[in-house]
């Protein structure tokens, strides 16, 4: 069946107020399996009732289906986050065209992986000052299997997560609780070192890290640290090992956690890094 024939039918049927649906059934029943799909029936509709009534062939315009692939690249370059409907009209290509060559140049979207801040020039000369330092420390007298880091970490009572099953095809999916929007969480500090974990504790809820707090722990961990490797607790001389701090106490609470940590064998590793 000829387009234009079949659109010139379809837009009388139109003027005469038939619906698509309608349309479409006759057009089955006349032509058979010759007659147009019920999308093309119900696309000619459409454009008849924006105000378009020309029945004659047009051009596709200037979409095309494929495109070189360096000038995609070179565009996809220059404009990293451009999306795939910005980059086909810019192209002047069908959407689904740039995917698949965007495939085949590997080429994929990425979210920007997130930091915890912008670092400025004075803090990347901080940072740098500090590795260098602790080189040479290493170098001089290393230091590296003597480090004991110290960190909190908040945990959820429940911390389940709704996943998807694998399930027979026709089985109903099982239930899950839905998650209270304020959930029960505890605070979890731990020291460790490069052998083990030395000392962990739970903080009793509501309570957070404090001065008193972290030096509270830095006593015990002390204390094991002497009860189960003595020949690194007992070492003679000041700086026998590291403890680097990640508690994020007030910088007028460091004074107490100083005063405490000064009575102890140990130095206190760049917080900058």
């Amino acid at each position: 069946m000829q387009n234009i024939c079949f659109r010139s039918i379809l837009l009388d049927k139109f003027k005469h107020g038939l619906i698509a649906a309608e349309e479409y059934r006759d057009v089955v029943e006349f032509w058979g399996e010759h007659a147009s799909t019920e999308h093309t029936v119900y696309f000619c509709y459409q454009t008849f009732s924006r105000g378009d009534m020309c029945i004659e062939e047009r051009d596709a315009g200037p979409w095309r289906s494929s495109l070189e692939n360096e000038l995609l690249r070179e565009t996809v370059e220059d404009e990293p986050n451009i999306n795939v409907r910005e980059l086909a009209a810019r192209l002047e290509i069908h959407y689904s065209a740039v995917c698949r060559h965007l495939a085949q140049i590997d080429k994929s979207k990425k979210l920007r992986t997130l930091i915890p801040h912008e670092l400025t020039e004075t803090l990347r000369k901080e940072r740098v000052a500090a590795c260098l330092d602790l080189l040479l420390r290493q170098a001089e007298r290393p230091f590296l299997d003597r480090i004991i880091t110290c960190d909190e970490k908040w945990c959820l009572y429940d911390d389940r997560k709704r996943r998807y099953l694998w399930l027979d095809k026709h089985a109903p999916p099982t239930s899950f609780p839905k998650p209270s929007l304020y959930p029960r969480k505890v605070l979890l500090s731990v020291w460790w070192c490069a052998r083990e974990v030395i000392h962990y504790t739970f903080l009793e809820p509501g309570e957070t890290i404090t001065a008193d707090v972290c030096c509270h722990e830095l006593t015990i961990m002390m204390k094991k640290l002497q009860r189960f490797w003595p020949a690194l607790a007992n070492r003679m001389g000041h700086s026998s090992f590291v403890i680097r701090l990640d508690h994020h106490v007030h910088p007028s609470s460091t004074l107490l956690i100083k005063s405490i940590a000064y009575r102890l064998p140990f130095f206190s590793g760049p917080r900058t890094i």
